[in-house]
């Protein structure tokens, strides 16, 4: 399975490198065709409205630092524990965040895709 670990979590690095870069079309290529993507500000997108939302420009993603703290695998799924610094433009309004998160991929056609994703929002230090 340390292969299997390795593949994903270089997968997710390439996620959040192709959120950041607009390269949705190499993005749509991670996605599930059901995957269920919940943000930390307490909505969920599925695939399509997520793509909808980034090609649109509702959503908007400036800069993503992730930090992994674990890494579960089990035959066939692999999740990814961490936390994330990002910038970002929702609705139009900057914004900045900080969120614990959860990625987990399956093996899907003999390809890892990203299943679902889960962010909760973490207070940011007052300054």
């Amino acid at each position: 399975m340390a292969n299997e670990i390795d593949d994903v979590t270089e997968l997710e690095q390439l996620r959040i490198e192709l959120l950041v870069s607009q390269d949705l079309d190499r993005l749509v290529d991670l996605l599930h065709d059901d995957l269920l993507y919940t943000h930390s500000i307490g909505f969920r997108d599925s695939k399509d409205t997520l793509l909808a939302s980034l090609r649109g420009g509702v959503l908007r993603y400036h800069a993503i630092e992730q930090s992994v703290d674990q890494v579960v695998a089990v035959p066939g799924a692999v999740t990814i524990i961490g936390t994330q610094r990002m910038e970002l433009t929702g609705g139009g309004r900057r914004m900045s965040g900080a969120s614990l998160t959860n990625a987990l991929w399956i093996s899907h056609g003999g390809r890892w895709r990203l299943r679902a994703f889960q962010g909760t929002a973490l207070a940011l230090p007052s300054e």
